[in-house]
């Protein structure tokens, strides 16, 4: 944690402060800092998530989210303020272009973040791994193994997992349900020409229902043009944080 003053971490907060930071939550489970700077008087992180939520991201609101953001990023310019400003390398490659920063950033949200989606966090995070591994994009690999290996909890299993991923046997750390997305991903990525109805109907054969089946599409698709973007324009991880979650 980084700031001036002293910020309270989750481990010794009071129940007070517990509450608080829960409401203040990411839908990841972090608390960004400009949340926890309040954490030595509480009551105003509660006013300034309600403020935020009502002033951003209200389902009310009428200008459109991707230009909300534009608004905030110019004040943020004008005032000189780094934090507010932090933009993604990979989303600042668009900056010449700012549609299609709209377009990445609504297809990016739909494809990993949604609260509709059914895969697993932590195994979306492996699959968006694995098709970094497959494509040799290291922009895209060492963000979102970073939040695999947070998400898993286990630092044993993560490496037993990284290390079939690399060797390109996700056999020797799956099976089942799991296996077969990653197989499917696999193919996807490095022959798509090839895919024929029968890979569909080998995920459903391990019970896997065509909403899960057009997630797991989704994130493979929406990995495929990332890993073209980042490699095809040499974009790098400097000046990111690299991974969402904080350590």
């Amino acid at each position: 944690m980084s700031a001036w003053i002293e910020m309270i971490s989750d481990e010794n907060a009071s129940s007070e402060l517990k509450e608080i930071l829960n409401l203040a939550r990411t839908p990841h489970g972090t608390v960004d800092n400009v949340m926890r700077i309040h954490s030595l008087r509480p009551n105003t992180m509660k006013g300034h998530v309600t403020l935020y939520r009502a002033a951003l991201h209200d389902e009310s609101n009428k200008i459109p989210m991707w230009f909300q953001e534009t608004i905030s990023s110019y004040v943020s310019m004008l005032n000189k303020c780094d934090y507010s400003l932090a933009v993604d390398n990979v989303m600042r490659i668009h900056s010449l272009r700012p549609n299609t920063m709209k377009g990445h950033v609504t297809l990016y949200r739909a494809a990993l973040h949604d609260e509709s989606n059914k895969i697993p966090m932590w195994f979306q995070e492996t699959i968006s791994s694995y098709v970094s591994m497959l494509n040799k994009c290291d922009y895209s690999l060492a963000n979102h193994w970073k939040n695999a290996v947070h998400l898993m909890g286990s630092e044993q299993n993560a490496n037993k997992i990284e290390e079939a991923l690399k060797a390109q046997h996700p056999e020797n750390a799956f099976e089942g349900e799991q296996l077969a997305m990653l197989e499917y991903a696999e193919k996807l990525t490095l022959n798509p020409g090839n895919m024929i109805e029968e890979d569909v109907e080998q995920l459903r054969n391990e019970g896997i229902d065509d909403g899960k089946i057009l997630e797991l599409n989704q994130i493979v698709g929406y990995f495929n043009y990332v890993n073209r973007l980042l490699n095809g324009l040499g974009v790098q991880t400097t000046g990111d944080t690299v991974g969402f979650y904080a350590d």
